[in-house]
């Protein structure tokens, strides 16, 4: 969004121009992003398996037939709304309390809220799943 555009979306006792949208949906993308990655890692885990899926499936003995990204189709309000209680949940995670204080995910949560009640798709968040098709 530019800086000219005037769309607003109305939620709790205010209003959010579509400017502090944008930058509230770019502190989804970088902060809660970071912050998934960093604790997903720290326990052993990989977010972003689909950089890797194609040759995991292979490394397991199956022929893969087909391999392709696909857009999940989910809103930026639906993703909101399933990071908020995942960020709460996180909160007490030793890892996330030494890198992350309590203002940094206070904002993060209220970021979130707004783009959880944003009714519209003007904020862009582009989830890419990897949809493999193998055979043994």
């Amino acid at each position: 969004m530019n800086g000219k555009d005037s769309a607003h979306c109305t939620f709790g006792d205010g209003t959010v121009s579509a400017g502090r949208l944008e930058r509230l949906a770019g502190i989804y993308r970088i902060t809660s992003m970071a912050l998934l990655e960093g604790l997903q890692a720290n326990h052993d885990q990989v977010m972003c398996i689909g950089r890797e899926l194609e040759g995991r499936v292979r490394d397991a003995g199956f022929q893969v037939v087909s391999s392709r990204p696909r857009k999940a189709g989910v809103s930026a309000a639906e993703m909101a709304s399933l990071h908020r209680p995942n960020l709460e949940s996180i909160r007490s995670d030793p890892w996330v309390r030494e890198r992350y204080d309590d203002a940094v995910l206070d904002e993060l949560d209220r970021g979130l809220a707004v783009i959880e009640k944003e009714p519209g798709r003007r904020i862009s968040i582009e989830d890419v799943l990897r949809q493999i098709v193998a055979r043994a």
